[in-house]
């Protein structure tokens, strides 16, 4: 599976998945005490569905503003621009997997929706609600003990939810041309961040970034701020506040503002300033609190 560009830390993650078998594209996470909002819209290559086990929250789904609480599905395909700003308490199970997983009938596909005509939040009847739920119990078990030929049992269970699903909902299917215009925005998103990122420790600037894809700066900059929810400046900054996070991490001994300058920053302030507004905190609070997380949880237990 492809990893997203830049990762939204989601406070507490466990990840039932491991290299066993990586022709088999499927995992299964924990999400919980989701206390930090994801500020940048993101996708990814793979389809979700999301059951809110605990708390509420609202999902952002291209255009969409989606309340969810204790007891909704979402579900969420593989060219959806999406984020989810939590409450506190809110723990979800996730689903993620490759479309290749349920390709029998893709010319029917549930996740193959025009997004305008279609409802992420999932509205079902008692008898079909308690079905899917327990199809994702058995998914969540076959996962944990990876019993033998435990990928057939997972991949039997999907089609029983998302045929179970069809026969609740009068699903839209998007036509074809529609969907690849889709794919190549996607795609065209994609190396755009891949750009970014890879020069995140120069100056890079928004006029080069959009003449590096042959659009204006005037139209990147909307481009930008409709796809992905903030502005160019704003995610530059974010990027390199992780940046500087990560390498703080490998090395807790090196200096923030030499690791700031490094990073791309060209002005002590203005550091200061960018990673009190993202963090909330000052460099020098949120790296004493990592040690002293650190020195807690090397007590021994």
């Amino acid at each position: 599976m492809k990893k997203e560009i830049l990762s939204q830390d989601r406070n507490t993650i466990f990840r039932e998945f491991t290299a066993e078998n990586p022709a088999f594209h499927f995992e299964v996470a924990h999400v919980n005490n989701l206390v930090r909002t994801m500020p940048l819209f993101h996708w990814h290559d793979y389809l979700e569905i999301s059951y809110v086990e605990q708390g509420n929250g609202v999902y952002y789904i291209e255009d969409k503003v989606i309340p969810v609480a204790q007891g909704d599905i979402v579900i969420i395909n593989h060219i959806e621009r999406h984020r989810v700003v939590p409450q506190e308490g809110m723990r979800e199970t996730v689903f993620h997997f490759g479309k290749e997983l349920i390709s029998y009938h893709s010319k029917d596909s549930l996740f193959d929706y025009e997004t305008t005509l279609f409802h992420n939040k999932l509205n079902l009847e008692p008898v079909s609600r308690e079905m899917v739920l327990g199809c994702m119990q058995d998914i969540i078990e076959e996962y944990r003990y990876k019993r033998p030929y435990y990928d057939l049992f997972i991949v039997s269970d999907l089609y029983k939810i998302i045929g179970e699903i069809r026969r609740q909902k009068n699903i839209h299917n998007v036509p074809l041309v529609q969907t690849k215009h889709k794919s190549y925005d996607i795609m065209r998103l994609d190396q755009i961040q891949m750009y970014i990122a890879s020069h995140i420790r120069e100056d890079v600037s928004l006029a080069e970034v959009a003449q590096r894809f042959f659009l204006s700066p005037t139209y990147f900059s909307e481009y930008f701020k409709k796809n992905l929810g903030i502005s160019f400046t704003a995610y530059k900054n974010i990027l390199r506040i992780n940046n500087i996070i990560d390498m703080m991490k490998e090395d807790p001994n090196r200096s923030v503002l030499e690791t700031a300058f490094a990073c791309g920053f060209n002005s002590e302030s203005h550091f200061y300033e960018v990673f009190n507004k993202i963090k909330g905190v000052s460099p020098k609070q949120y790296f004493s609190g990592c040690e002293n997380q650190n020195r807690t949880s090397g007590r021994g237990g």
